[in-house]
């Protein structure tokens, strides 16, 4: 007998799989979970972060205050407290956040509006929370009379501030008598009578106010050399003659309106025959 082949038994494929409802409710709970987890961290973010950020922004190394502001250039005529009434004037007489990125600017201008400012040299932001200011003040030149008193003006006419001034220090500069107009602008502003500053520009000629300390003037000639030889030859009838080298550096130097070391310095820009020689002159 032949034996019988074997007889290969198929198992049936289980029919495809229907999706689960319970699945797709499942997989759409955990996205809503995400977006629910998002959310929350969103939400919480903008309920902390202004109780973070005002706990930041009022440590001391990122809010500048006031007396971390360094001043310098105020000259030694100046009484009054410039740095402290330029921040009272601009309403920065409190604490100022340094990421501002404004607040260099900010301080520059509040300090260029006070009365004896001439110019803010520099305005340098420091951390931690500090700040450098550098001015040049406007100097006195002349006295101007009114009714009622005496007005401060430097030598372009602008007024300064009279509370600075004693009778005493006042009556040592030189006076202008006879105006009749009034200051048309606040102190730190020019007089607005040409008279005022064509005056006080000439004060500056008068002792003490001089680059030497005495009386001194200024003759601009116009023409060839026969011109200027004329007038000297009769400046010379009158006793007057030529300054020698350094005359007038050192005439400031015995009256006081230089130090050794400033008219050392003009001795080495005069002798300076390179840009590095002159910049070490001025440094």
């Amino acid at each position: 007998m032949t034996p019988n082949p074997r007889r290969r038994v198929t198992t049936p494929e289980p029919p495809p799989e229907e999706p689960s409802v319970w699945k797709a409710i499942l997989a759409r709970r955990v996205g809503l979970g995400a977006v629910g987890v998002v959310l929350a961290a969103v939400g919480l973010a903008a309920f902390v972060w202004p109780r973070v950020a005002e706990r930041v922004g009022g440590s001391d190394d990122v809010v500048l205050v006031p007396d971390a502001i360094e001043l310098r250039g105020q000259a030694p005529w100046v009484k009054a407290d410039i740095r402290a009434e330029a921040l009272r004037d601009a309403s920065l007489d409190h604490g100022l956040p340094l990421h501002d990125p404004e607040l260099a600017n900010r301080l520059a201008r509040a300090f260029d509006m006070h009365p004896w400012v001439r110019q803010v040299v520099k305005v340098e932001l420091r951390h931690p929370a500090a700040a450098l200011v550098e001015v040049l003040c406007r100097e006195p030149a002349a006295m101007v009379g009114v009714a009622g008193g005496l007005l401060a003006v430097d030598a372009e006419g602008v007024v300064l501030p009279s509370a600075d001034f004693t009778a005493e220090s006042a009556a040592s500069y030189p006076r202008l008598a006879g105006i009749e107009s009034s200051p048309q602008g606040p102190e730190g502003a020019r007089w607005g009578d040409p008279t005022v500053e064509e005056g006080a520009a000439l004060a500056l000629a008068v002792g003490p106010g001089s680059f030497t300390g005495e009386d001194s003037a200024e003759l601009h000639l116009h023409g060839g050399r026969a011109g200027v030889e004329a007038v000297s030859s009769a400046l010379a009838a009158h006793g007057l003659r030529l300054a020698e080298p350094g005359e007038f550096s050192r005439r400031a130097f015995q009256n006081g309106k230089l130090d050794l070391t400033q008219a050392e310095a003009i001795a080495d820009l005069v002798d300076a025959e390179t840009e590095g020689q002159r910049h070490q002159a001025l440094g």
